[in-house]
Parts: structure tokens; C-alpha cells; sequence
């Protein structure tokens, strides 16, 4: 990833993904449902946007349920994308994205169709520009669920890439982390291209 992105959408988790897009100079939408919003993530990032430098990017942090469907989701809302207590304007349109960033988000079957569907609509490119890349990170606690999972998503129309363990560590190491080897036992990052 390289600094001057414009556009990443993040799905899940509590800020880290966010704040690392945005100082690297990318303006990132980050999204969850209400209660992750309200219990970790709006405060991660509130708290922690002072020490960002100028140049980084912004932050937008949205509600995203992803048993709403795509057709009913709110771009023109600053909190809101998809809520069961929205409902949205007519006629607007998705932004287009450079990138999509998903992590921690597989640890339910009944999730698994909505969540795809949902990636499947951030990814859909607008007409003439190529569709972004999807990063998932994940732990691999349900081997079953992360490959029924990954498997649906090729029905989709995705390509489906392992990056390799090696290329993680790598890109750790040249960040400067410090963790061991075994910080990281069961952890994955794929990469998906809608075809």
C-alpha cells in the first residue's frame, strides 16, 4: 500500500486499519455495527486522531449492517450507510474505492451470505474504473467457516489469494513491529478481486 490513496472502505474492528490508511495520507471510511461503534471503535479513533500527522487523511466512521441490502444503503448520511432504523434518499451513489479492508469479520455462518454481499456491493466498481482490492485479515478459529467462507466468495465472483505468510511477516518487520511468531499463529490475510 502506498501513501496518497484516496478512498479506502474498512469494515469491522476497533480503529488500528483506519488510523494506519489515514496517516498514511488516504481518506477512509471505517464502519460497524452500532454497539462495536459506540463501545471501541468511535473512541479509538476520536482519541486518537491528534496524533496523526497533517498530512494524513481523514476519518469517516459509519454504521454498517450488512443484513441490510446494498439497494438501501445511505451514502449521504456522516453516521449512517445501513441501519434498520434508516432509511435512505433516493437516487445516490456509492462512491468508488480504492481498496476494501475487512478484519476479524468471519465468525458466523448466518453472516456469511450477508457479509459477501455486502463486500460484493463495496467492490462493484462504477462504470470504466477497475474494482479495488479486498484485504481480509482473519484468525482461522472455525476452519470450517473460513473456508466455506472463501469458498461462496469464489462463487461470487471473486478471485481468492492467500498472501503468503512470508510477505506478512515481511511487510511486519519493515514496519518495524516487534512481534513473534507465534503473536501471529492461525492469523491470514487474503486478497479478493472481483472478476
Amino acid at each position: 500500500m502506498t501513501s496518497g490513496c484516496t478512498e479506502p472502505m474498512h469494515v469491522g474492528g476497533i480503529g488500528l486499519i483506519p488510523l494506519s490508511l489515514a496517516h498514511l495520507g488516504c481518506n477512509v471510511i471505517t464502519s460497524d455495527l452500532p454497539s462495536v461503534i459506540s463501545a471501541c471503535l468511535g473512541d479509538n479513533i476520536e482519541q486518537n486522531l491528534s496524533l496523526l500527522p497533517p498530512t494524513a487523511g481523514q476519518i469517516s466512521v459509519r454504521e454498517l449492517d450488512w443484513t441490510i441490502p446494498p439497494q438501501l444503503w445511505a451514502w449521504d448520511n456522516d453516521t449512517v450507510i445501513a441501519s434498520p432504523t434508516h432509511t435512505p434518499s433516493a437516487g445516490q451513489q456509492q462512491p468508488t474505492f480504492d481498496l476494501v479492508v475487512s478484519s476479524d469479520t468471519i465468525y458466523s455462518s448466518d453472516l456469511i451470505e450477508p457479509f459477501l454481499r455486502t463486500l460484493h456491493a463495496l467492490c462493484t466498481a462504477a462504470s470504466g474504473a477497475r474494482a479495488p482490492v479486498a484485504l481480509i485479515c482473519l484468525e482461522r478459529r472455525d476452519p470450517a467457516l473460513i473456508d466455506e467462507t472463501l469458498d461462496k466468495a469464489k462463487e461470487r465472483g471473486f478471485t481468492v489469494t492467500r498472501v503468503p505468510p512470508h510477505k506478512v511477516s515481511k511487510a511486519l518487520r519493515k514496519s518495524g513491529a516487534q512481534w513473534e511468531k507465534a503473536d501471529w499463529e492461525g492469523v491470514e490475510l487474503w486478497k479478493l478481486v472481483l472478476k
